[in-house]
């Protein structure tokens, strides 16, 4: 660390919040500074080695909890159904969020709390090292609050809207070791945090009502109205946002504009496979795969794996020199109609057996 870098930091919520700080903090040359999430903060007051436990880890310990005979009582009947991994996870994170702990408390001796306990303490026998579960994790933080005046420094929580019940004491614990600050969004709750936050004056920005006919023409104005502000300089593009509450019959037609207008958009919410290349390339050779030779399943294919330097590039004119609507369904089908294109049928047979 230089010279005048004081260590200091930033405390973000969610991996978005966390990149795009980040790129801020690199384009502003900040230097002494830690940009953590929650969990991030805890592992770093607990151990420089400990880290939150990864998804794939809890998933591997919750499998080996239901399949175990004996261990469970009231989750028994459902531990082999479809979906059973997904469910105790989701029903763990909300716990742990919650602070809720499964061995205390007034619901402790139900039997769906005592399994969901013993799934937990299975959880932790599967742990990779240095991972914690983040009950154990914010114990350990707790343990540990004297030491951040030297491994965390001034503290200043950005952009929260709400901290989650199992941090909100170690955030308050912090306090009398460090300085916390909390640039708070307007009207968020913070009645929980015992320091007075500087809340942001909520301001008041200028609404136009536009009258669509269906989500492609919402979509259609929504970037309509981006490019305007790009072109007129009024905003730049980090600034720009187009929000819904549930953008699933919007993500289609955005990706059809973003992909016409070249306009670098980008998805919160990830892109499916299949709106990639790489995506259709592997949905079409599953499909031939799984589907059988047809003409349509290995022409889709050719399209889509042509100028990728493959040995399939040298087909002459890149495609199949057979009618387009000759049935060929069977290999045998194929040998015979490719039977006076020798060249096509050697390239063929080469790109079939290439790994």
């Amino acid at each position: 660390m230089t010279a005048g870098s004081i260590l200091h930091s930033v405390l973000v919520q969610g991996r978005l919040a966390y990149a795009m700080r980040r790129a801020a903090a690199a384009r502003d040359h900040e230097l002494g500074l830690q940009i953590m999430t929650p969990s991030l903060l805890a592992a770093r007051l607990a151990g420089g080695l400990l880290r939150p436990a990864s998804r794939e880890s809890i998933e591997i310990g919750i499998r080996a909890a239901l399949s175990q005979r004996g261990l469970l009582e009231d989750i028994t009947p459902i531990s082999g159904l479809p979906g059973a991994t997904r469910a105790v996870l989701r029903t763990l994170r909300n716990v742990w969020r919650a602070g809720f702990d499964l061995r205390a408390g007034p619901y402790a001796g139900q039997p769906r709390v005592q399994d969901l306990a013993r799934i937990e303490d299975t959880v932790r026998l599967h742990l990779q090292p240095g991972e914690r579960l983040l009950p154990d994790l914010c114990d350990l933080a707790h343990a540990a609050v004297r030491v951040a005046p030297r491994v965390i420094g001034p503290l200043r929580i950005e952009g929260l809207h709400a901290m989650d019940p199992i941090w909100r004491p170690l955030i308050n614990g912090l306090r009398e070791f460090i300085q916390v600050e909390w640039d708070a969004p307007a009207f968020c709750d913070a009645s929980w945090f015992h320091g007075t936050p500087r809340h942001a004056t909520a301001k008041r920005g200028k609404r136009r009502g536009v009258s669509c006919a269906d989500p492609h023409h919402e979509a259609l104005e929504a970037m309509r109205w981006a490019r305007e502000l790009l072109a007129s300089g009024r905003a730049r593009a980090s600034d720009i946002a187009i929000a819904t509450t549930a953008p699933v019959a919007w993500d289609d037609y955005m990706l059809a504009l973003v992909s016409a207008s070249s306009l670098p958009l980008c998805f919160v919410h990830g892109r499916p496979a299949l709106a990639t290349r790489d995506g259709q390339r592997c949905a079409a050779l599953a499909d031939a795969l799984r589907g059988g030779l047809s003409q349509a399943r290995v022409r889709r294919l050719l399209s889509l794996v042509s100028k990728q330097g493959t040995i399939l590039d040298e087909l002459p004119d890149r495609g199949l020199p057979v009618p387009s609507e000759a049935s060929l369904s069977t290999a045998a089908d194929w040998e015979r109609a490719l039977a006076p294109y020798p060249e096509t049928a050697s390239i063929l047979g080469s790109g079939a057996q290439a790994p």
